[in-house]
């Protein structure tokens, strides 16, 4: 497994600072041809590797594969990322790669750092009206099982209750929050 970090640092090197992959050039056994690679490292090397996709991940196309960055980061910096594990965004900014900003989690941890949904028609994780009732009912859900922790009269007051379960719960601080919108490409970012 060490051999694919290798492949990668063929491949790029890491602005750590800026927290992504820049293609570098690379020897022709990595094109199809000789044409290609004359091509490939003219247009590319010296870029910023992928480009931000629809839900604001940095993917790196190789070998006809996207590929998302951070995990590419990850396995660049640290080596393979072992099963049941995955990287995490510690601050929820999906295109922010930073070694700082990735941490290896299980998927529990993971989705007690997930922004709010969109669909989300309070505004509060874990917050929804209870028609029948015509209150505030809060829950969370915590090793695959819900907990409904109570009805309330206002919003309020039901996003207390979740916020101090997310509390006792050792769910990130950042959950639940709106997630930042994903970073505009540049000129710079080339799939290659």
């Amino acid at each position: 497994m060490a051999e694919i970090a290798d492949e990668l640092r063929a491949m790029f090197d890491f602005d750590a600072s800026a927290g992504v992959l820049v293609w570098r050039v690379r020897p022709v056994e990595h094109f199809a041809d000789v044409r290609a690679w004359k091509i490939g490292n003219a247009r590319y090397a010296g870029t910023v590797a992928g480009s931000i996709n629809s839900l604001g991940y940095r993917q790196i196309q190789i070998d006809g594969q996207k590929l998302a960055a951070h995990r590419l980061i990850w396995i660049y910096t640290n080596g393979p990322i072992p099963d049941g594990l995955q990287v995490d965004h510690i601050n929820g900014v999906r295109s922010d790669n930073r070694l700082e900003n990735l941490r290896l989690v299980t998927n529990a941890e993971n989705q007690r750092n997930s922004s709010i949904r969109r669909s989300s028609a309070s505004g509060v994780t874990g917050v929804t009206w209870h028609k029948t009732t015509n209150k505030w009912t809060a829950h969370i859900r915590v090793d695959g099982r819900d907990k409904h922790l109570g009805l309330f009269d206002t919003i309020e007051e039901a996003a207390g209750a979740r916020a101090k379960a997310n509390l006792e719960h050792g769910f990130h601080p950042g959950h639940g929050k709106p997630s930042a919108p994903p970073s505009l490409p540049n000129k710079e970012d080339r799939n290659g």
